[in-house]
């Protein structure tokens, strides 16, 4: 029996060219290709998830390899996806799944379904294979969706209600959900068409079905819900629970510090630590002694914005006037050097065992004294009236984002006492995350209070350059996670990255949205 439902003369017409170009007409050969894959992978076990750069570099060993048509590269690339996240969407229970479905499999003309804000509504008239594959996936526990893109299942998947996606797509839509899938590290698996368009589209049907029944005995993968744990760091900085914290507040330098830990940011820091202990842990409820630790990071980070507001001579920030501007510097910095009192005090009454709580206090402290440095750095520049290096300017970055991140993730994982091989990961993972996020931040974001240092990066770098130098550090952050064998934390990383950082493909004007 063909493995393609009969189509139109129209598609008939569309399928020699288009399979020629992308995907290979025969089943031999696709199957080939597939087997290729799956020993490849097989052979270099890696854990998932890879960026698509790397997924790419292993699909051109493969092609150089077997020495196919070149033009079945993207076909590969699709194929080496597959087999990298099999195992974790085969453990998947198929009520935690979706299939995704595009609507080009019918044909318009014969069909009757109605639409939509989500997608097509199938009438499962027996004109296209659309209605028993939906039966076929719905008797199993599958979620269906009938639409284009990917954007409604990544939105779904990060909602934290599915934890994989099975799909049929064409190449050129697989390009584009690529970057989406990667951005957060969706497990999925994807079918080519045979033929592109519009309408009347074929799809290996054996092929789609053997990955809708993939299933496989093996540790289950539950996604991490970021938007859950959001709300859990939100709560920390309600008023009811911070008064637990900081009980005491008499006195104005006491209620100013309360207001300003509570008032609004985008609190990466604390959020990094939650969600590494969450990662390593993979308990629902959080400890106290995490939520103090959450609570100090904090502080160390808002007393940090109060003194560089003072020597940036910055007069707002979140749309408000800095505090030295409404209280004048003297009681601005005595507000700051108290919540470098609380945070410290916080961690030392966290609940910690005294070991980790004496890495805390010793990385905290360091981390301290670094960002000092760099702070120093940058305002020996303006004292001098001297334009710094680019290799001067990255090193600030490095002292004082790159500090900041290193010491979030640090503590998330002191706090579930993690061992010295992910200590090193995320360690090796902040240089660049810190140095990449800060030239976005200079770059792109029109909130920033002091133009400085993005006068100094729009003085020593073109845009373009600017760009380049970005996605290189935005690559080194990605693939220094590939160490890690724990794929609850690496999942988390990669998704946590792309939330800060933007997906591959992004322009780096374009907005960042938060978890």
């Amino acid at each position: 029996m063909d493995d393609r439902i009969k189509p139109s003369q129209a598609s008939e017409d569309r399928s020699e060219a288009f399979s020629a170009q992308t995907v290979p007409s025969n089943r031999e050969e696709r199957n080939r290709l597939r087997e290729e894959a799956r020993r490849y992978v097989e052979r270099i076990r890696p854990i998932p998830p890879l960026s698509l750069e790397q997924i790419r570099f292993h699909a051109r060993e493969i092609l150089d390899d077997v020495r196919c048509d070149e033009n079945w590269f993207d076909f590969v690339t699709v194929l080496v996806g597959n087999e990298i996240w099999r195992d974790v969407v085969a453990a998947v229970p198929y009520e935690r799944r979706i299939l995704l479905l595009p609507q080009c499999l019918r044909t318009k003309e014969l069909c009757q379904a109605g639409m939509d804000e989500v997608g097509l509504l199938c009438e499962n008239c027996g004109r296209c294979p659309i209605g028993s594959l939906i039966q076929e996936a719905e008797d199993l526990g599958y979620s269906v969706l009938v639409s284009e893109g990917t954007h409604m299942v990544a939105s779904l998947l990060r909602q934290g209600g599915l934890d994989a996606a099975i799909g049929a797509s064409c190449l050129s839509a697989l390009e584009n959900s690529f970057p989406v899938m990667a951005f957060d590290a969706i497990p999925g698996v994807a079918v080519p068409l045979l033929i592109d368009g519009c309408d009347a589209t074929q799809v290996d049907l054996d092929w789609l079905k053997e990955e809708i029944h993939l299933c496989a005995q093996g540790t289950y993968w539950q996604s991490m819900d970021l938007p859950s744990l959001r709300m859990d760091l939100k709560s920390c900085f309600q008023e009811d629970f911070l008064s637990t914290l900081l009980p005491s507040r008499d006195g104005m330098t006491r209620e100013v510090a309360f207001q300003w830990l509570i008032r609004a940011g985008r609190r990466w820091r604390p959020f990094l630590a939650m969600c590494v202990f969450r990662a390593l842990v993979r308990q629902e409820s959080l400890p106290v002694s995490l939520r103090r630790v959450a609570v100090a990071l904090e502080c160390f980070h808002k007393a940090s914005l109060i003194h560089d507001d003072i020597e940036d001579g910055d007069s707002f920030r979140y749309e408000m006037n800095t505090l030295h501007e409404e209280y004048g510097v003297p009681f601005a910095l005595n507000v700051g050097d108290l919540l470098l009192g609380e945070g410290y005090r916080l961690i030392a009454e966290s609940g910690l065992d005294d070991k980790h709580k004496s890495e805390l206090l010793r990385l905290c402290a360091l981390g301290h004294v670094r960002m000092c440095l760099g702070q120093g750095e940058e305002m020996e520049w303006e004292k001098k009236d001297a334009m710094p290096t680019l290799e001067n300017l990255l090193r600030m970055f490095s002292r004082k984002t790159s500090t900041a991140f290193d010491v979030a993730l640090q503590a998330g994982a002191i706090c579930a006492k993690a061992d010295e091989t992910i200590r090193g990961v995320l360690k090796r993972l902040s240089e660049p995350l810190g140095v990449a996020y800060q030239i976005k931040d200079d770059l792109v974001d029109e909130n920033r209070k002091s133009p400085k240092a993005r006068d100094v990066l729009s003085r020593l770098l073109s845009k373009r350059e600017a760009q380049g130098l970005f996605f290189r550090y935005r690559r080194q952050a990605l693939d220094s996670l590939d160490p890690l064998c724990d794929i609850h934390l690496k999942i988390l990383l990669f998704r946590l990255i792309g939330r800060m950082l933007g997906r591959e493909g992004d322009e780096l004007a374009e907005p960042i949205e938060n978890p």
